[in-house]
């Protein structure tokens, strides 16, 4: 009877322990699985204030007129009177 106790108990202490086990290798897949979402929404949550801030940076240099000058020039050739406007051709 003895026998049969310790017996009995050895077996569910291993069980016990690998039913442990595996619950801990689990958890360690669940926990690295998570840090990879984690580590990647960190890295987009930085890009996006790098574009907030640039993004910021280009209004504040939309609200003068001297923008917009330089835009109408480069882009749509305008000349203003009295302007000389030299081109370089090769």
């Amino acid at each position: 009877m003895t026998r049969l106790r310790n017996v009995f108990f050895f077996t569910l202490s291993v069980l016990l322990l690998t039913y442990t086990i595996f619950i801990g290798i689990k958890n360690i897949f669940r926990y690295n699985k998570l840090r990879v979402q984690y580590d990647r929404t960190v890295s987009r949550y930085h890009i996006e204030l790098e574009k907030k801030e640039r993004y910021k940076t280009e209004i504040a240099q939309m609200q003068s007129q001297d923008f917009w000058e330089l835009q109408a020039k480069q882009k749509l050739g305008y000349i203003k009177t009295k302007e000389v406007v030299f081109k370089l051709v090769k």
